[in-house]
């Protein structure tokens, strides 16, 4: 492990200072394994700072604009000089200043491009007076045949010299113009590898990701880098010539939610900070007796995970015509009558996330809710985010035991992490349980959690 004498961010816990030495020391790869809500962002942005400490060019690169945004903040508020590759669009408002665009437009080379871009086109537009030589004029003369017409000031095949001098005068302009152009092409690429070369820390999104998609599995791309790295050479972090670290600590979730995941995931590592092991909704000043008596059992301050099994009402699957996705109107009715019931007693819309994994399931709810500030998305809208309460619809519920790309265990473990004190987790065991992943969390909802049969 590399000896680090001072440490950018003081209050790293033992496992993360491990890991950020591990990655230091490594000469080719060092794999960081984050659980939810242990500080991953943290962990990698103290390994970048210790690079660039050491005089290494650090290229940062995520998955997702969020996930690569939130690298970038957190680099800034160490006071890191960080270039953010990507359009602007795509990024974080409050991060404009540190894209790439952004960065050059004050550089001396960058300007010289803008006034080159300008008078080329200054110079193209004094071409809007002259013939064009194309279509009726040129009758196929070569650019070399006009200039040579245009010299001797004579004509051919039928058009005017004075027709040929203009011609001329065109090309003339546009060989000007595409000089300048290049000139500024080049003073741009001066600019951009100035600030490239000069920065900290290079930030952008990569395409590493694994995919659940059928056809991605047939050709052996369901599965991460970070997975493919870690099966081939060794799963077990705490192994002396390990290239992984695990991270322990989760500074998120109560407890009973981080059980499940870290016993059906992380081989029962995880552990949970004593800030959060039994933090709760009570916490936010959410009492049972406040809640609807029809909803208490659900949103219980006291139970921190809730399965409501739908299996004993009438709450079938939908597929809209012409749509991939799916929905599940009655189960939309329960979640938004839940979020509203939370909103009641004094839990913040910002506080609260619906997710779902279908798409017409969150465009279904979102729209019953209709507060801007309370979140309903796809379970890829939240990762790496946290929330006081989550609500899960899992949509999927047919005599057929089919549930698609639900049994991806890896979203499911995405979606019920999001949530720090409250994690409900709506669906018709009956379908779910086909897939491995749900079958072993309603018998840990029934075990350790609760389980309600509306």
């Amino acid at each position: 492990p590399a000896e680090i004498d001072a440490w950018h961010n003081p209050t790293l816990n033992a496992s993360q200072r491990r890991a950020v030495r591990e990655a230091v020391a490594t000469d080719d790869v060092h794999l960081i394994h984050g659980p939810p809500g242990t500080g991953k962002t943290t962990t990698a942005v103290e390994v970048l700072l210790q690079c660039v400490d050491r005089g290494k060019s650090v290229l940062a690169t995520a998955a997702s604009n969020t996930a690569v945004d939130n690298v970038v903040e957190f680099l800034v508020d160490q006071g890191a000089d960080v270039v953010r590759l990507g359009h602007p669009a795509r990024v974080t408002p409050t991060l404009h200043a540190h894209t790439l665009d952004a960065r050059i437009e004050d550089h001396e080379a960058y300007q010289r491009s803008q006034e080159k871009r300008e008078d080329a086109f200054a110079v193209l537009d004094r071409q809007d007076d002259l013939t064009t030589p194309s279509g009726r004029w040129r009758r196929g003369m070569s650019d070399r045949k006009i200039k040579e017409l245009a010299e001797q000031g004579r004509g051919s095949r039928g058009v005017p010299p004075e027709r040929i001098e203009e011609m001329a005068d065109w090309l003339e302009l546009q060989e000007r113009a595409d000089t300048l152009f290049d000139e500024a092409e080049q003073l741009e690429q001066e600019a951009i590898a100035d600030v490239l070369d000069t920065a900290d820390v290079v930030c952008s999104t990569n395409a590493t990701a694994g995919s659940d998609s059928q056809e991605a599995a047939q050709s052996g791309l369901q599965h991460t880098l970070f997975e493919r790295l870690a099966h081939h050479h060794e799963t077990n972090p705490d192994a002396p010539t390990s290239i992984r670290s695990l991270l322990r600590t989760q500074y998120r979730m109560h407890e009973t939610v981080m059980d499940f995941s870290g016993r059906t995931f992380y081989d029962d590592r995880l552990e949970a900070a004593d800030a959060v092991r039994r933090h709760t909704l009570a916490d936010l000043g959410v009492t049972a007796e406040a809640l609807s008596a029809r909803r208490r059992e659900m949103l219980d301050p006291d139970a921190p995970l809730v399965f409501v099994d739908t299996t004993g009402i009438d709450a079938p699957e939908h597929q809209r015509s012409g749509s991939h996705s799916r929905e599940n109107p009655r189960e939309a009715e329960i979640v938004t009558q839940l979020a509203t019931d939370l909103l009641e007693v004094g839990v913040a819309p910002s506080g609260i996330a619906v997710i779902s994994p279908y798409d017409d399931q969150v465009d279904r709810i979102d729209d019953q809710i209709g507060i801007e500030d309370l979140e309903v998305d796809t379970v890829d809208g939240f990762q790496g985010r946290e929330k006081e309460a989550v609500l899960l619809s899992l949509v999927r519920s047919n005599d057929r035991g089919e549930i698609g790309f639900l049994g991806e265990p890896r979203r499911f473990n995405v979606a019920v992490t999001r949530a720090r004190r409250k994690a409900v987790v709506v669906g018709d065991a009956s379908t779910v349980a086909a897939g491995d992943v749900y079958d072993r969390f309603i018998r840990y909802a029934e075990q350790e959690g609760r389980v309600v049969r509306p």
